[in-house]
């Protein structure tokens, strides 16, 4: 098989082959380099190949001895240049997986030629037969045949566009972007050493949104990212959440994050958010030396309240300052006599009485006018009769209204009594507070507490 057909080979193979053990050959030039290096290293036997011209004494010294496509092209050669190569890299001390790169650019070479007609002696020198792929000869390619050499190096370009993403991304991150749930989100979270970027979309109710944001921890049913634009965000993906998660898609970075915990010990508020300020917040817990006031943002709440300690996950923003002495008579009660309400409550069914017997007058009233109207203009005495008899029965039975005014005058001046006397009793308990709170104060105010910030690297 041909120089071209080999690199392009052996790209798609080593690419695709290294993406099911998480090694990306695109995203280092190294690893491309020794792709192709390793995938043509083999026809090092052939004077006239690259490597050949290159390496000419080398290669002729090997093809006198040996001849092309035997020891070059056997497992033997294949395991003794790769143990050559990880040593290399553990003498060096790198990371970077050269010697997996090697192993399967090299392989790729080898069984590109047992497709051929010739085959290689894989076992060689132990065994000079020749394996090839397929055994039937009619199926396997022909070395330097036009026809075939451009069918197959076709066949190579093609795939590599269309495994491209594959090769990208690793096997496992696009077998888990395939089908974008919460599960395979946490499996390819506990897999990756780097950083996840993942792009979301869900419906809650009937509205659909969308966002993305860098992955910091990830459940079975909840993951945690962050944004820089609009930071913190956590998706739920819980039975009992009223969101339906209709698409996770994570994509690696290449960056590293990690938790660091500081502890502080009786600062002051402008050194906390010295330390707070343009730091990612996880989680802090902190308690000061008395009451504080604290406003606060996380992904749940927004909140001004007064306390003693705070733990708060997700912040977004945090500061702290003294209590003012006013809201130091926020714990202090206001009671009222309960008088108040016993008379305000005899004020509405007095009002309630009253209003009744008025209705019940007016009515009263405006049936004897209608009865003198009939008495006056009947022209039936019978009608005039029952009229008149009516009208005396009314008279006898007049509906009496109460007076009440002085009545609800008298029980309204009683309520301001009482309540300008639960005022005086409010005021004494506010200065007792005041001056029991002034007795116990610190100087100022400090805080000890524990605060977790994710830390990313820089791109």
């Amino acid at each position: 098989m041909t120089l071209p057909n080999h690199i392009a080979g052996g790209i798609v193979f080593t690419g695709v082959f290294g993406a099911f053990a998480g090694v990306n050959i695109l995203n280092h030039p190294g690893l491309i380099i020794t792709t192709v290096l390793a995938a043509t290293l083999a026809d090092i036997d052939v004077p006239s190949s690259l490597w050949g011209r290159t390496f000419k004494p080398i290669s002729k010294a090997i093809n006198r001895r040996f001849g092309h496509r035997t020891i070059t092209h056997s497992l033997l050669f294949l395991l003794t240049t790769w143990g050559l190569v990880k040593g290399g890299c553990n003498l060096v001390g790198t990371e970077t997986p050269y010697p997996a790169v090697y192993l399967l650019a090299y392989a790729s070479h080898l069984i590109l030629d047992m497709m051929t007609v010739q085959g290689v002696p894989l076992f060689y020198p132990y065994n000079k037969a020749p394996c090839v792929i397929p055994s039937d000869p009619k199926l396997r390619l022909k070395s330097n045949n036009p026809r075939s050499e451009i069918a197959v190096f076709g066949f190579f370009i093609i795939s590599g566009i269309f495994l491209q993403p594959l090769m990208a991304d690793g096997f496992w991150t696009s077998y888990n972007r395939l089908f974008g749930t919460m599960t395979h989100l946490q499996s390819e979270f506990e897999k990756a050493d780097d950083v996840l970027a993942v792009s979301y979309r869900y419906r809650e109710a009937t509205t659909v949104h969308s966002g993305s944001g860098l992955a910091v921890q990830c459940t079975g049913t909840v993951a945690i990212l962050w944004n820089p634009d609009t930071g913190w965000e956590r998706l739920d993906a819980s039975p009992a959440s009223q969101r339906v998660m209709l698409e996770i898609l994570p994509k690696h970075t290449g960056r590293k994050f990690n938790l660091v915990r500081k502890s502080f010990v009786a600062i002051s508020p402008d050194s906390l958010d010295r330390m707070t300020r343009n730091n990612i917040l996880y989680n802090i817990q902190l308690s000061g030396n008395e009451a504080f006031i604290a406003n606060y943002e996380t992904f749940a709440t927004t909140e001004k309240t007064s306390v003693r300690s705070l733990n708060l996950d997700l912040v977004e923003h945090l500061t702290i300052f003294e209590l003012p002495d006013q809201n130091v008579t926020a714990t202090v009660k206001y009671h009222n006599s309960p008088r108040i309400r016993s008379l305000e409550t005899r004020i509405k069914d007095l009002q309630a009485k009253n209003q009744t017997e008025e209705a019940a007058a007016t009515a009263l009233a405006l049936r004897i006018q209608t009865l003198k109207t009939i008495r006056d203009e009947a022209r039936d005495i019978y009608e005039e009769q029952r009229a008149v008899e009516e009208l005396a029965k009314l008279k006898k039975k007049p509906v009496p209204v109460s007076k009440i005014a002085a009545q609800v005058q008298e029980l309204r001046t009683q309520i301001a009594e009482l309540q300008a006397a639960d005022q005086i009793k409010y005021e004494e308990k506010e200065t007792a507070a005041q001056l029991k709170f002034q007795a116990g104060r610190s100087a100022k105010l400090e805080v000890t507490g524990i605060a977790t910030f994710v830390v990313f690297e820089t791109e």
